[in-house]
């Protein structure tokens, strides 16, 4: 429960049953505009990924880096000098393979590049 109802203002106000109240609600916030979600989640498959996916997707949001391989994370920043930096991650105690694939600003395929990690690694790419 996030709250019994959404603020005054607030527009596309998310209610769940099982949690009694109100979970989310979408809200105008200076020139911009504020997504509140919040509820208790437990992570337990990739379906569940797969899902939190389809809804920031619905919300605007637009792909930056995906995995193929789910076990490897990926995180990208983008550097004061325009470059983006991707974050590779391999917390597991066995290699993993993966493609990275890169999207562009408009959410398009932009680079793949296939990848062979070792146990308990994370990998640093300079994407220029």
């Amino acid at each position: 429960l996030v709250a019994d109802a959404a603020p005054p203002g607030a527009q596309d106000a998310i209610a769940l049953a099982r949690a009694r109240g109100v979970v989310g609600w979408r809200q105008k916030a200076g020139a911009g505009e504020a997504i509140v979600f919040g509820t208790t989640f437990r992570y337990r498959d990739f379906s569940q990924a797969a899902m939190l996916e389809r809804f920031l997707e619905r919300l605007g949001a637009r792909p930056v880096a995906r995995s193929s391989n789910r076990n490897v994370l990926v995180e990208v920043h983008r550097a004061p000098d325009g470059r983006r930096l991707a974050f590779v991650s391999n917390l597991h105690a066995s290699p993993q393979r993966t493609t990275l694939t890169l999207f562009d600003d408009a959410g398009a395929p932009a680079a793949s590049r296939d990848l062979a990690l070792p146990p308990m690694r994370v990998e640093a790419l300079d994407l220029r």
